[in-house]
């Protein structure tokens, strides 16, 4: 699905974090592709363009992260478009 950026996205994360993840001690996947990903830097979009998908992978999880105040059972991955 479309990512937003921790930003935009933190209102819901920490809706779903008190209302839902916490209480059931669940995992969270987020998984998107590179032009899904709405909150991707300049600098990200080149390194991915470029092969660089590793860079653009770890934008990605610390953005996640960020989102979901680092949630311990948090999984995220950019798959490839």
């Amino acid at each position: 699905g479309r990512w937003w950026g921790a930003s935009a996205s933190s209102h819901i994360a920490d809706d779903h974090l008190a209302n839902f993840i916490r209480p059931n001690n669940v995992h969270v996947f987020v998984v998107t592709d590179p032009p899904s990903w709405c909150a991707a830097s300049a600098e990200t979009r080149a390194a991915y363009r470029a092969g660089d998908i590793a860079a653009a992978q770890v934008e990605f999880v610390r953005q996640v992260t960020d989102a979901f105040r680092g949630w311990p059972r948090l999984h995220a991955a950019l798959v490839p478009a």
